[in-house]
């Protein structure tokens, strides 16, 4: 064989030994992105109860910068999230993707426990003692939330809510804030 001939040879193999690397490579970060966008997915899909959608992925700084479509029944939403290549940690805040999706499916049940037992929580929701009621019921507290406003008003106080925040249950209305032992005894629903 002319060294002409075996030249081209090993240019070919070379060629062909640095295509395999990148592919492999590639593989590989696709692999490791796919794990991360799959578990940000599952905490988006929990948080908003709606088909999340990956739109676009791009490296920054050494995490993914993800733009995801939150398909809900109020319309699509974006949502430009920030997530490590290993899907532990996403942010706008820097949330432990585990820790973070285990508290949502507790307050989850939490809610879905309340609302299987008719427990209501009425109030206003840009009054001050009911926001803070929402939020130590947690993210899932729409589920058994009646705001008092508008059309509701009247049909709040023909129950028998005078003051807000009020929570309802088996016929008796309970005033004032409320903490997560005092739903808990009074249901029988675990947080």
């Amino acid at each position: 064989m002319p060294k002409r001939e075996i030249g081209y040879i090993v240019v070919i193999v070379i060629l062909l030994v640095v295509i395999a690397v990148m592919f492999l490579q590639n593989v590989v970060i696709t692999g490791s992105q796919q794990q991360a966008l799959d578990k940000l997915t599952a905490v988006y899909e929990l948080i908003s109860e709606a088909d999340v959608e990956v739109l676009s992925v791009e490296e920054v700084s050494g995490v993914y910068k993800v733009l995801l479509r939150l398909k809900g029944t109020m319309g699509d939403t974006l949502e430009e999230v920030y997530v490590t290549k290993d899907g532990s940690l996403i942010t706008a805040k820097i949330i432990d993707t585990e820790d973070y999706k285990t508290r949502l499916e507790d307050q989850k049940a939490f809610a879905e426990c309340l609302k299987g037992k008719n427990l209501l929580v009425f109030g206003q929701s840009n009054e001050p003692n009911t926001i803070q009621q929402l939020q130590i019921l947690g993210s899932f507290s729409y589920k058994i939330y009646v705001d008092c406003v508008g059309a509701q008003l009247e049909a709040c106080q023909q129950l028998g809510i005078e003051q807000i925040p009020s929570v309802v249950y088996d016929g008796k209305i309970y005033t004032g804030v409320k903490n997560i032992d005092w739903f808990e005894s009074l249901t029988g629903c675990e947080f």
